[in-house]
């Protein structure tokens, strides 16, 4: 990421691009690592923090039931949430945020969350 971007070839969907890249080899250390980069660099986007959340509940979902928690989840979805509310003001329409949301709700169906 950080190499990208010193070429200046960074911006937000290079990194999202080179997350999805790092998640899918299963690289969740270095997913996370560009997840965070990028919502410092990008903190009034709801993006980074809807794909932590999605990531973080993959890494927990991997772990044995008793050892699950899905505070951090919670925590990325509400801020994606509130971010995501300007972006719907100014005409967004993000499925994977449905997405998201219905993930929230079976985290809380389940006893997951409260």
């Amino acid at each position: 990421m950080q190499q990208i971007e010193a070429d200046g070839q960074g911006g937000l969907t290079t990194g999202l691009s080179l997350y999805a890249m790092q998640h899918k080899a299963g690289d969740d250390t270095a997913a996370e690592a560009t997840l965070l980069n990028l919502q410092q660099a990008y903190p009034s986007d709801y993006r980074p923090d809807m794909e932590l959340a999605f990531l973080y509940a993959d890494m927990q979902s991997k772990k044995d039931a008793a050892a699950r928690d899905y505070t951090a989840v919670a925590a990325c979805y509400d801020t994606a949430k509130q971010k995501y509310q300007q972006a719907v003001a100014n005409g967004a329409n993000d499925m994977s945020m449905t997405e998201l949301e219905n993930l929230m709700a079976q985290l809380r169906t389940a006893g997951w969350l409260n």
